[in-house]
């Protein structure tokens, strides 16, 4: 029971380096901030990185919850609907290739937000997955490991309490919780 605690540290950074590496890694390949590698065809509306840092967290939260198959299919849609939704439309050629640059302006520029909200609320409905669905829990997901980490606090301090205070204390502490009766 000792390891719990680095268990849940252990996720919790890990969640936390998928959050700032997707947030680097997908604002980078999208041409949000100038880089050497890649670049924007067309300007950023603005909402772009707000809705990639949200796309980011959330990831960084399905992924530091425990592994479980509950969500999976939906989390990556939403992370890849959320992508497309942030992306140049003209920078990506499989799309320019399959629909044309001037269809992709006309039609898919004015609905990128609405795409990239999506895929943010995909990712949220992931997480809400995962943190309620009776499947989940049964598998060992986070209210079990909060319970289990809840008694593993409560055993240590108990057991400091029973090092630091004298033997007669704690007989005189149970005598008086006695002698009260349930309450």
């Amino acid at each position: 029971m000792q390891h719990l605690p680095k268990l849940v540290a252990k996720r919790i950074a890990w969640g936390v380096g998928v959050a700032a590496t997707m947030f680097a890694g997908l604002g980078t390949v999208a041409a949000l901030w100038e880089n050497p590698l890649f670049m924007r065809m067309t300007p950023t509306g603005g909402f772009e990185i707000t809705l990639l840092l949200l796309l980011s967290v959330l990831a960084g939260i399905y992924v530091g919850l425990p592994q479980t198959e509950c969500g999976k299919r939906t989390a990556g849609a939403g992370g890849v609907i959320g992508f497309i939704g942030i992306a140049c439309p003209v920078c990506n050629k499989i799309l320019v290739l399959l629909f044309g640059g001037a269809l992709l302006l006309e039609y898919y520029e004015p609905v990128r937000i609405y795409l990239a909200l999506s895929g943010i609320a995909l990712l949220a409905i992931a997480v809400w997955l995962k943190l309620t669905r009776r499947g989940c829990a049964e598998a060992g997901t986070t209210m079990d490991n909060i319970a289990r980490l809840m008694r593993t606090m409560k055993r240590t301090m108990l057991d400091r309490i029973k090092s630091v205070w004298p033997q007669e204390t704690r007989k005189a502490l149970r005598g008086v919780n006695q002698k009260q009766g349930p309450q």
